[in-house]
């Protein structure tokens, strides 16, 4: 019944089953233009399976070969109809269990040999450690194994057929389905995906793929956020309403939908709480939480995409800087300009910055300060950072616009030394300004601010050929004092007298 070749067992009933459909569907419909993209058709034909045809059947007569081959029944029929690459109608068909799982794109059913219908039963677990996971024993990986280690479902079932597993979550014997599958002959295709995925989203269900290529054009924003916890272990987040806002102010500057705000922070939660165990207790350190959004239509051509996948992932970390750091006033190279996107977090911006960076890290500097795009006369920002400075007992910062990101650290500082009584402006500043508070004496302290940072103390600025040096900082300068009591604010040490902190 097989083939030689065991890591590609294809039976007579795969070719017999891809037989009798394609010459059913062309019989049934000899007077429609439509494709059909077949599993089998594409092991034995060297031609491309992709057309530019609208119409395109998606056949995989019998996924789960192997479980055929075994007799565990873990194994199924796919059929789909794409209609511009999207899915139309589906078809699963499940011999054993004697189901056939049917979508005409707006609802499912099944139905049974002797006419017997019944609808979907999706379960509603929201915990993940009360959700049964469905996998696959040819599938996985390492860190897929890894991944079901650390977040300990309820009960993991291993079964073959992709339909099969899609049907288990559509029946409600299952809740999730997680492939991690490394590049090869073991990933799902098109043809295992297309009709169970079709399947489950008219059931109310969701598919999320994060194999996409469709990254060209740079429709991308992300934000960064931080968790703590307190002395108790509970888990605190800073002013997290603020990157919910600020990312989906990014999201409307790259023409984006927004993330609503009530979906941001029920998924943020609902991971930390997965993820509590990650967050570190150490002295200056904790998780790093990256939420970003992306467009993903498979679209070559410049226009808004019609379909975004939102994520979130979180990291632990340390301290982002270990020193105090020296930095070039840049007059070169430009990180923004006025109108366009210097305000968003937008993946572009950062991409543009990374050259002229390593230019100045190479000459000894970490970071920059970036000037305006017109003149280079003015200060905007700081590599990564916004940037103050301490002249003269007085804190200056430039003003935040269209060029230069509206930074919640940097808001947070210059409320709290509000709040101490320290005099605040915000303003444009000229870069001579800067080079003559050295000169006259009234620079005390330049440091970034950041989510990444907190606060990255400056000890050299570099212009026009000349160091400037910044007097060496103690435990009673403004930075050092600001440090921890930011630090404090975001452990729930001190009193949340802004209301800025979170429990998860």
């Amino acid at each position: 019944m097989k083939n030689d070749n065991i890591e590609d067992p294809v039976t007579e009933a795969d070719l017999k089953v891809n037989e009798i459909i394609i010459k059913g569907i062309h019989e049934k419909y000899d007077d429609v233009n439509w494709e059909i993209l077949s599993e089998e058709n594409v092991k034995i034909s060297s031609e491309n399976c992709y057309t530019n045809n609208d119409w395109v059947w998606i056949l995989d007569p019998l996924d789960g070969t192997k479980d055929f081959i075994q007799g565990t029944g873990n194994y199924a029929m796919h059929l789909a109809l794409n209609f511009k690459q999207k899915p139309y109608i589906g078809f699963v068909l499940i011999p054993d269990k004697n189901q056939l799982w049917i979508t005409d794109g707006k609802k499912t059913w099944c139905e049974k040999r002797d006419g017997t219908k019944y609808k979907p039963n999706l379960l509603n677990n929201k915990n993940l450690q009360e959700m049964t996971l469905v996998t696959s024993k040819n599938h996985g990986n390492e860190i897929l194994r890894n991944l079901i280690q650390k977040i300990n479902f309820r009960k993991v079932e291993i079964m073959g057929s992709i339909g099969c597993k899609i049907a288990s979550i559509v029946r409600g014997e299952s809740d999730i389905y997680i492939c991690l599958s490394l590049p090869g002959k073991s990933s799902p295709k098109d043809w295992d995906f297309a009709a169970p995925e079709t399947i489950l989203k008219a059931a109310g269900g969701t598919i999320t793929n994060l194999d996409n290529q469709e990254l060209t054009y740079g429709q991308s924003c992300f934000e960064g956020m931080k968790a703590h916890k307190d002395n108790s272990g509970n888990v605190l987040l800073f002013r997290a309403n603020d990157n919910i806002k600020r990312l989906n102010i990014s999201a409307n500057r790259m023409c984006m939908p927004d993330v609503p705000e009530d979906l941001f922070l029920e998924a943020l939660k609902s991971l930390l709480n997965v993820d509590r165990g990650w967050v570190p207790s150490l002295e200056g350190y904790s998780l790093y939480i990256r939420p970003f959004l992306f467009a993903t239509d498979p679209y070559v051509g410049i226009r808004p995409s019609v379909t975004y996948k939102f994520m979130i992932f979180t990291c632990p970390v340390g301290a982002y800087y270990s020193s105090s750091v020296p930095v070039k006033i840049e007059t070169k190279y430009s990180r923004a300009v006025s109108g366009g996107t210097g305000f968003a977090k937008a993946a572009g911006n950062y991409a543009a910055a990374l050259f002229p960076a390593k230019l100045g890290q190479d000459q000894g500097f970490t970071q920059l300060i970036w000037t305006d795009a017109k003149e280079h006369k003015y200060i905007e920002e700081s590599g990564t950072m916004n940037i103050i400075f301490m002249v003269n007992g007085k804190l200056l910062s430039p003003m935040s616009g269209d060029t230069i990101l509206d930074g919640i650290t940097k808001r947070s500082i210059l409320d709290i030394a509000r709040s101490w009584g320290v005099e605040v402006e915000e303003r444009r500043i000229s870069v001579q300004e800067i080079i003559s508070s050295f000169e006259n004496g009234t620079m005390q302290e330049a440091f970034g601010a950041g989510t990444a940072a907190t606060i990255a103390p400056i000890n050299k600025i570099h212009f026009n050929g000349q160091d400037y040096i910044l007097p060496t900082l103690d435990q009673e300068s403004f930075s050092s004092k600001i440090l921890k009591h930011l630090i404090d604010y975001k452990k729930g040490a001190i009193e949340d007298t802004f209301g800025w902190i979170e429990s998860v």
